[in-house]
């Protein structure tokens, strides 16, 4: 899904989890995280990276820069860790 589109459709479904990778066409999933962040009405909202941009040992250092405010998981993806990611951002 590009970039806007997955901003748009956030601002109209209200999830309580989006998983997003960093590197979206037309807008970069941290640019939709901030554009999520702006509204009142989505900014409470969990959003988990998932992304190829990291290693699994570099995922437990995200602690400055844009990631920060976030849970980012690396690819290649655990699955069973990512829906626990999930399920835990979903009932926090």
């Amino acid at each position: 899904m590009k970039g806007a589109a997955a901003a748009r459709l956030a601002k109209s479904q209200f999830p309580d989890v989006i998983v997003l990778d960093i590197m979206m066409p037309e807008m970069t999933g941290i640019k939709v995280a901030e554009a999520l962040r702006e509204t009142p009405v989505t900014g409470k909202i969990t959003i988990i990276f998932l992304t190829a941009l990291l290693t699994k040992a570099e995922e437990v250092h995200v602690g400055a820069g844009a990631l920060q405010k976030y849970d980012v998981v690396a690819k290649t993806v655990d699955i069973a860790d990512l829906i626990h990611r999930i399920e835990a951002a979903a009932n926090s």
